[in-house]
């Protein structure tokens, strides 16, 4: 998961409504004009939370300004201070003009992994004599750390479920799309192009894989189906998608492409097959001759049938016929 997904994960949503909570709890004990929560590891400051007077730009800012130095403590724990006059400057350039920071609270709350903490920032803009509930501050931090640690895991959980959705999306012998994972794309697919946009669909099937089966062995026939995937992907587009159906059979489907770009598509995978030495019959269709990319599908399977028994009166006329009968 990239970072920039973490916090729009749901788990990123949930995190930010419980600190929410926990932030305006902390204000009670300890009243600050702004509160932020980022997440640290090495450089990389992350914002999870903020509450207060403070917008999503200037708290970014802010962040920025106290964190990307040194971690302030090596264990848990707290400093409520005035800011130094050089520390006041810094933040008069980061902050609106009414901003006038004058205390700082900072926590480091150490979080799941290796040199990563998370700090909870609270500046205050003016001087004002506080009376510091240091008992009631560190149960704030507790229910603070403890939803920081339980967002850890829910990442940690999401990731796992998606590379698990990913790998039941794929063939596990080619790493093309398997059957699931094609009609999961074609469907976002459908939702994406609009009217007036084309797609083109194709539709591959082996010649000989049953030969090469009987003759050298099914190791044989799984080299045969590894090659033809890389074959297929070397030549589209990284937006592009292939799918193994099932058997000797593939399915390509590239969106936004008009009649010409086709065209061109089926010349190089046509030279690509060849230069790879592999036999396939193809069929294509574009969205546009069909009233949906279903129909489509069906098209291009027709055609691809018709190139097959093309190609098998060809091999009859050349002798063939054996071989390529062994292959149906």
């Amino acid at each position: 998961m990239k970072k920039n997904e973490i916090l729009d994960s749901r788990a990123g949503h949930l995190v930010r409504d419980a600190l929410a909570v926990q932030l305006n709890l902390l204000h009670r004990f300890l009243p600050m004009r702004g509160w932020i929560v980022a997440r640290c590891e090495e450089s990389a400051i992350q914002m999870i939370a903020m509450a207060g007077d403070l917008t999503a730009a200037s708290a970014a800012r802010l962040a920025h300004r106290f964190l990307c130095g040194t971690r302030a403590y090596t264990e848990d724990g707290f400093e409520y201070r005035p800011c130094s006059e050089i520390e006041a400057a810094a933040l008069s350039r980061e902050s609106p003009v009414e901003w006038r920071v004058t205390h700082l609270f900072r926590a480091d709350l150490a979080l799941p992994g290796s040199g990563a903490y998370a700090c909870v920032l609270g500046l205050q803009s003016h001087a004002r004599a506080l009376a510091l509930r240091s008992g009631e501050v560190d149960l704030c931090l507790t229910a603070v750390l403890r939803t920081l640690h339980l967002h850890e895991e829910l990442v940690e959980t999401e990731k796992k479920m998606r590379v698990t959705r990913q790998e039941a999306s794929l063939d596990a012998l080619t790493g093309a799309l398997n059957r699931t994972g094609w009609d999961n794309h074609l469907r976002q697919i459908d939702a994406q192009i609009g009217e007036g946009a084309d797609a083109v669909v194709g539709i591959l099937d082996l010649d000989f894989l049953k030969s090469i089966n009987d003759r050298f062995g099914h190791a044989a026939g799984d080299q045969a189906l590894k090659l033809t995937a890389r074959t297929i992907h070397s030549v589209l587009r990284r937006r592009d998608c292939v799918a193994r159906l099932g058997g000797d059979e593939f399915a390509i489907l590239l969106p936004h492409v008009t009649p010409r770009d086709a065209d061109r598509l089926k010349a190089r995978l046509a030279t690509a097959l060849q230069q790879a030495d592999i036999s396939a019959s193809m069929g294509f269709a574009m969205k546009s001759e069909s009233a949906t990319l279903d129909e489509a599908i069906k098209l291009a399977d027709a055609r691809m049938y018709q190139s097959k028994r093309n190609r098998l009166a060809t091999y009859q006329r050349q002798g063939n016929a054996h071989a390529c009968l062994a292959s149906a």
